[in-house]
């Protein structure tokens, strides 16, 4: 009988070759191009589509990027002290784009600087999602695009500071294009981010006294390719509630657009400190290659502002490219003085 038997190793072969099989299968499937729908959701299994952060999503899709579109719903809160960073993502494009529907959700983030951060990601659409930064530091941010991260669209959040006590003109901001976490304005030769849109945005401070960011919206580009190349960012439809120096930074650009944003620190108390002088929109090293530069039906609501536009020196380069169309500063007369507005073209 005992010659009916098998080779015992003759087996184990067999099996190993059928576990290392299996790996191979699971390894493959782990790393498989993203498409189609998924959940952000804690309160449920990671599975192949349902991942339990932000964090675990960012770095599944930067990892095995997209083979078509991509559809995420979030469906829980968050609180996190890391930041979620959105690497370039393989295989994202026009058709395979990543759309984020944050579900009326938020995320809570006590970083010492952003919360999320696109750092060369592309095609990302984002929306319907609150953003509290928790933290007390100057340096908060809520999203900071860096590494050339184009073609994504912010549309519909709320960004808010829900502890800050203190700031200065060297810290954060409610969105940034800056290269460095840290100093928001350090210089650069690379792009930080073009062609995206910010649209509809709550940008405000909720607890008492609150002095606001540095800025509220930040968009540095690059130092080497600001005349001859565009960077066509449009900002439309945001509303920023506080800030402590200057509601829109705009340096080293090309092209971009601000229409129809509402400028103000009525979140502001008469305790919340703010800089010596306030800006409504500083302007400064801007061209517009294939397209006019317009600011236009911003208004501002801030009595204390100083200087609702302020164009420093040099301004050639920018007279040839700015266009102010109905612009409106809602002032005391006794400031409008102050202004410093180009001519028209």
């Amino acid at each position: 009988m005992i010659n009916n038997y098998k080779p015992i190793f003759r087996s184990g072969r067999t099996f190993k070759f059928g576990v290392l099989s299996l790996l191979s299968c699971m390894a493959s499937f782990a790393n498989a191009q993203l498409s189609g729908s998924y959940t952000i959701n804690s309160a449920s299994a990671t599975s192949g589509t349902n991942y339990a952060s932000w964090s675990a999503f960012a770095s599944a899709i930067g990892t095995s990027g997209v083979s078509g579109a991509v559809r995420v719903t979030v469906m829980t809160d968050e609180t996190t002290a890391s930041v979620v960073t959105f690497n370039a993502i393989s295989g994202a494009s026009s058709t395979n784009t990543i759309t984020i529907d944050g579900n009326s959700k938020s995320l809570l983030s006590s970083s010492a600087n952003e919360a999320i951060n696109f750092n060369g990601a592309d095609y990302i659409s984002l929306s319907n999602l609150t953003i509290q930064k928790t933290g007390t530091g100057t340096a908060q941010t809520g999203i900071r695009f860096s590494n050339a991260s184009d073609y994504n669209t912010l549309n519909g959040l709320t960004i808010e500071f829900t502890a800050q006590t203190s700031s200065s003109t060297a810290g954060g901001a409610y969105i940034a294009f800056a290269w460095s976490a840290t100093s928001l304005t350090s210089l650069t030769t690379s792009q930080n981010g073009s062609f995206n849109s910010i649209k509809n945005c709550m940008m405000r401070t909720t607890n008492s006294a609150a002095p606001g960011p540095t800025y509220g919206i930040l968009d540095q580009q690059s130092t080497a390719f600001y005349t001859s190349t565009a960077n066509n960012n449009t900002f439309e439809g945001n509303t920023i509630r506080n800030f402590f120096w200057s509601a829109i930074y705009n340096r080293y650009t090309n092209g971009e657009q601000f229409i129809n944003n509402d400028i103000s620190r009525v979140a502001a108390s008469s305790s919340s400190p703010c800089n010596t002088t306030l800006y409504g929109i500083w302007t400064y090293y801007t061209y517009g290659t294939n397209a006019l530069h317009p600011i236009r039906e911003t208004t501002s609501t801030t009595c204390l502002m100083r200087a609702p536009l302020q164009v420093p020196p040099p301004t050639t380069s920018i007279l040839t490219t700015l266009c102010l169309a109905g612009t409106t500063m809602d002032l005391p007369p006794a400031l409008l003085n102050l202004m410093a507005i180009p001519p028209e073209m």
